[in-house]
């Protein structure tokens, strides 16, 4: 029969181990789960030990759930069963076990980002009282969308530039976000994020906030789109200046440019027993 625990800060190889066996080997092109990765993932993604799962038979990893937590809700990164273990009721027992301690020491909202080429998944997360509220769009640009701006239009903006200008609301479950898009990723990223704006005399009119290297740049949050359209004069501008592609998300689609992928933004309540 096989066994299922929460775990501990000093589980996290046995975490790494569980990922590696029973959700990566779902994706043969993925790249597999360091120690250090998932150290990363903590630190700046707000993944807890103690909302993790490892199903296990015969001391074998079967089952991994990997979830985070945040005061208003928490992120279920990975759910993955090994393939021989399939069909078993494994995938459920791990989400109704965590939905069961939520309801009671909270938080009792329970979100999935789940990628619409994992659509075959939703009968099964359909059947585990998850719902779908909403549908974010990932761009990858790699040209500009836009002629670019004469460089005394857009300046350069920090984090700390959006909170005083109070760009960035709190809470923010009115205007949902990317887990890794929220206020607490970006703010674990602090110093090594960079930005632009465009800014009127009363306003900033739009904003990137991102990270790049040698291998590209990421957007981790940006502002409105303005009127004009400020974002893709942005968008121009970081490629004008920073390594391509561009990599964002967001909840809104942008104007003529055509996504690459959309993830749909799944909730339940938590389920007390």
């Amino acid at each position: 029969m096989p066994s299922f625990r929460f775990c501990r800060p000093d589980d996290i190889p046995l975490l790494v181990e569980a990922v590696n066996q029973c959700y990566d080997v779902h994706f043969p092109d993925a790249e597999r789960l360091t120690l250090s990765a998932f150290q990363a993932e903590i630190r700046e993604l707000d993944m807890w030990a103690s909302n993790c799962m490892v199903a296990r038979e015969n001391d074998r990893p079967i089952g991994v759930l990997i979830a985070g937590k945040r005061p208003q809700e928490v992120l279920i990164r990975r759910l993955g069963v090994h393939p021989a273990f399939q069909g078993r009721g494994v995938g459920s027992h791990l989400l109704t076990s965590l939905s069961q301690k939520l309801a009671v020491l909270g938080p009792d909202r329970l979100i999935i980002e789940l990628p619409h080429r994992h659509d075959h998944l939703l009968p099964f997360l359909q059947k585990n009282r998850y719902r779908q509220e909403a549908t974010f769009y990932t761009y990858t640009l790699t040209a500009p969308p836009t002629t670019p701006p004469p460089p005394d239009l857009v300046i350069p903006f920090t984090l700390q530039d959006a909170l005083d200008n109070d760009v960035i609301g709190a809470p923010e479950a009115p205007n949902p976000q990317p887990w890794a898009s929220q206020l607490p990723s970006l703010k674990a990223l602090a110093e090594r994020l960079k930005g632009y704006a465009i800014a009127s005399p009363d306003r900033i009119e739009t904003y990137l906030l991102f990270t790049d290297s040698t291998t590209g740049t990421t957007i981790h949050r940006h502002g409105p789109t303005g009127s004009p359209p400020y974002l893709p004069i942005l968008l121009s501008h970081t490629l004008a200046t920073c390594p391509a592609p561009i990599t964002l998300q967001t909840f809104s689609p942008l104007p003529n440019i055509t996504p690459n992928t959309a993830t749909r933004l799944l909730a339940a309540a938590a389920k007390p027993l």
